[in-house]
């Protein structure tokens, strides 16, 4: 006779099972610690300096926790208020010193009471002339190809062309659509293990994406 308790740890390891995705995200850890990627493994990157540019040297916020898409694009300077995502308009934030072998992932969350009018783009800059960047727009963290094409591309350029749009309303082949009352993730990686760029120093390289 199978005892009750057999029985319990029988469907507890089954439930444990179903609970990690296909793609490999553990449900009881939101980001994972390394990603694989075209040219190698790639680490989470958690926290780093903020600056805004212009200056010389830039003001900048230390120690910033960059695993929250409050804490980059919700200001515009060091000194201001954080204002929720969607953030403040025209915020050019600089990760300084971002590892050509990692990567972050920026969370936010899409309130439900969002006007269904929200709209906005992603651009790499070209007066932060960081190197080209892989840029996405998904539900799961450090995931660079989510499943609408207009959340996300490759080998975007410093050049001030919008690399994303984003939207409430319905998805388009240029709009990357989001839901009310949805968490998402900003996933950004360097596309070049080595790129060459006035930002970089070594393996380390700023990059400055503005969100409008």
């Amino acid at each position: 006779m199978i005892s009750i308790a057999t029985l319990l740890l029988a469907v507890s390891t089954a439930q444990t099972s179903e609970s990690i995705f296909t793609d490999g995200f553990d449900s009881s850890q939101e980001c994972p610690e390394t990603i694989s990627s075209p040219r190698g493994t790639l680490t989470l990157r958690q926290v780093a300096d903020i600056s805004y540019l212009p200056g010389n040297p830039p003001p900048t916020r230390h120690n910033v926790d960059i695993t929250q898409f409050d804490n980059i694009w919700g200001h515009l300077s060091p000194t201001d208020a954080t204002v929720p995502w969607p953030g403040r308009r025209g915020a050019s934030s600089t990760v300084d010193e971002l590892g050509k072998n990692e990567f972050f992932a920026a969370k936010f969350h899409v309130p439900a009471d969002a006007s269904m009018t929200l709209s906005g783009s992603y651009k790499n800059v070209m007066y932060g002339y960081g190197p080209n960047v892989d840029f996405s727009i998904s539900e799961q963290c450090g995931d660079f190809e989510p499943p609408q094409d207009a959340c996300w591309g490759t080998d975007f350029i410093a050049d001030d062309t919008p690399m994303v749009y984003w939207r409430l309303a319905s998805a388009t082949n240029y709009y990357c659509h989001l839901d009310r009352d949805r968490d998402y993730y900003v996933n950004i990686r360097f596309t070049d293990s080595d790129p060459n760029a006035d930002s970089c120093d070594g393996n380390v390289c700023n990059t400055t994406i503005q969100h409008y």
